[in-house]
């Protein structure tokens, strides 16, 4: 049996991918296109390395406002991070945005494999 790499073979990681410059997720072959807002939206997330990330910080960073607990829009934020995860699950990246409640969410740094934020190896 021969066990030696092949030059043209690019492992595919078992964490999911996030290509900037496509707005690409991917995991293990199968890929999602992310809209501009999920993909500012994951990234922030992402980068946030495990740490939680409030509803207003996550609404400053898509529309650079600050947004007050009582503002009837405030639960935008909320049905966008439901959207991102029903698009993960399509590609089985499912437990990677976690719930902190009352506080926010963070990304499964365990789900992302040794790096917070994987750019596309190409």
């Amino acid at each position: 049996m021969d066990t030696t790499a092949s030059s043209d073979h690019v492992p595919t990681p078992d964490h999911p991918v996030l290509d900037q410059s496509t707005g690409t997720l991917s995991l293990q072959g199968r890929v999602i296109k992310l809209t501009p807002t999920e993909q500012s939206l994951l990234t922030r997330m992402m980068r946030s390395e495990g740490q939680v990330v409030s509803r207003a910080q996550l609404y400053h960073t898509l529309y650079g406002g600050r947004i007050d607990s009582d503002c009837p829009g405030d639960k935008i934020i909320d049905v966008l991070v439901c959207k991102l995860r029903g698009k993960m699950a399509e590609i089985g990246a499912t437990g990677v945005i976690e719930t902190a409640w009352g506080h926010g969410w963070r990304v499964a740094t365990a789900a992302l494999g040794s790096h917070s934020l994987s750019p596309d190896p190409n």
